[in-house]
């Protein structure tokens, strides 16, 4: 049996699809978008234990050149374990669907969308990032490392939150595409 054109199921259905929110934009860190990253500290760290290694090149050297080339390699294996670990979490890094901005950089709380003042595109040394000025950033305070440069951050960008995406399994046209989908209009 055929409904007639324009009858209440299809004006139902038009209806609901206009209601449809943009379906939720996920970034997760993956193993090749980290893989360069990887292999550059792991290079580093073994760089900097054979330059430190008593009978390495700079064993003629001051024992202080030693004393830095074994901290740099301590540091790179840190940077290294820290990269390596955000393979380990399944959870997406930043997800922005129709209740607002989750970005664990920053921290664990959804940032509503009404709380968005503005935004803002830039790039600094050819990485690109959305920024976004909060209307109380207070209130959404950062439980990272990333949140201690918080001050310093508006003041060099003019941003509360500086989204970057490199490491992920997205690009950033596609954040730029989401943020703008899902952000209610400005006032």
């Amino acid at each position: 049996m055929r409904r007639a054109k324009g009858g209440p199921a299809d004006g139902a259905r038009r209806r609901y699809h206009a209601k449809v929110p943009p379906p939720p934009f996920e970034a997760r860190f993956t193993l090749r978008s980290l893989a360069p990253r990887l292999a550059a500290w792991t290079a580093l760290a073994a760089l900097s234990v054979v330059f430190a290694w008593p009978s390495g090149p700079l064993a003629e050297l001051h024992v202080a050149a030693r004393l830095v080339a074994w901290c740099l390699a301590a540091l790179f294996l840190f940077v290294l374990f820290f990269e390596a670990r955000r393979l380990a979490s399944k959870a997406p890094v930043l997800r922005i669907d129709e209740r607002g901005i989750l970005w664990r950089r920053w921290s664990e709380d959804t940032i509503p969308w009404s709380e968005v003042a503005s935004l803002r595109l830039f790039d600094i040394q050819r990485v690109h990032f959305v920024g976004l000025v909060l209307r109380n950033p207070e209130r959404f305070p950062s439980a990272t490392i990333l949140g201690r440069s918080a001050k310093a951050n508006r003041a060099f960008t003019g941003c509360d939150l500086c989204l970057e995406i490199q490491g992920t399994n997205r690009r950033h046209g596609e954040l730029v595409a989401a943020v703008e989908s899902h952000l209610p209009s400005l006032d």
